[in-house]
């Protein structure tokens, strides 16, 4: 399986546009911390394995804990794991009813009631 992933460059732009688009401060908090959450979907293959939706759920709950940039954590995380998806030829709904589950979910990695085996999952039932 070779897996297109993202730069830190793009998930800045992504970043970026969800900062434009919502508001908050836009900004990097810590590149080290960026970069330790772009590197948690090889890692998660290399050590676990596992199919896209597992990866994108690793990149997710990284991209939300490690706080990487000064706002837009949460929203950034959802955004980078969809269009990680989308890149890899995943199709991800935009319902209201999905929106919904994964704007849950975000709170949920965010605050420690759920992890990136609850993104995988979430990511498995919905995308195709």
């Amino acid at each position: 399986m070779n897996q297109l992933f993202l730069t830190a460059e793009e998930v800045i732009l992504l970043n970026q546009s969800q900062i434009e688009a919502h508001g908050g401060i836009l900004g990097l908090r810590d590149r080290g911390a960026l970069e330790s959450a772009l590197g948690a979907p090889q890692n998660h293959l290399a050590y676990m394995g596992g199919d896209l939706f597992d990866l994108a759920g690793a990149l997710m709950a990284a991209l939300t804990r490690n706080h990487p940039f000064l706002d837009g954590n949460k929203r950034t995380g959802l955004l980078a794991a969809a269009v990680f998806l989308e890149l890899n030829g995943v199709d991800v709904p935009e319902s209201i009813e999905w929106l919904s589950q994964v704007e849950d979910l975000a709170l949920g990695i965010a605050c420690g009631k759920q992890d990136k085996e609850d993104a995988a999952a979430l990511f498995r039932r919905h995308c195709s």
